[in-house]
């Protein structure tokens, strides 16, 4: 079993890999996720801000998060 300090610092590390992978994302990609998890907004205000169609933003999240998962779980 870890002590707390090495599972301190394995969260650290953990986030920081996450967050190197959302600043590699495409802009739009980044940005609709930022927006969806970080900031709470719905599809509808997240294509309002990005000026694009619900669809576009399910789309942009689909791709965003499959670029995630390959960069972060590789």
């Amino acid at each position: 079993q870890k002590n707390q300090p090495d599972q301190l610092l394995d969260l650290a590390r953990q986030k920081a890999r996450l967050l190197a992978a959302i600043s590699r994302l495409p802009r739009r990609q980044r940005m609709a996720l930022i927006l969806s998890r970080f900031e709470g907004q719905s599809y509808e205000q997240i294509a309002a801000s990005l000026g694009c169609t619900k669809s576009s933003v399910e789309s942009l999240l689909f791709r965003a998060r499959r670029a995630l998962e390959k960069s972060f779980f590789k």
